[in-house]
């Protein structure tokens, strides 16, 4: 797989990515019988602190050497997607948040 810095297109998919993340976990939370009160600020403070280490904001160490995740999309097996930098999926978790949580009122 070869992989692209591709900013524009990185940038478009991240809020559908999240947009994704949120509906899997509110259904989870569902399943699980919360009021749907509890069940948006549950997923929410989920979701964004999962984005935030998806992002890279916490490094981690494995056998003395420091390692940042870093993401990329693929829409085949031949390319990857990827902005030259960190994500910033947690920029858009409580906007997306919002817009799935009206949808459903």
């Amino acid at each position: 797989m070869d992989f692209v810095v591709n900013e524009g297109k990185f940038d478009d998919l991240q809020p559908w990515f999240v947009g994704d993340f949120i509906l899997t976990v509110k259904r989870s939370l569902e399943e699980g019988g919360l009021s749907e009160e509890s069940i948006k600020d549950v997923c929410g403070t989920i979701v964004f602190n999962v984005c935030a280490q998806l992002d890279g904001s916490s490094a981690f160490e494995v056998a003395g050497k420091v390692y940042t995740p870093v993401l990329a999309f693929s829409e085949d097996e031949k390319i990857a997607f990827y902005p030259g930098y960190s994500a910033n999926l947690h920029e858009y978790v409580y906007g997306v948040l919002d817009e799935i949580f009206e949808d459903d009122t």
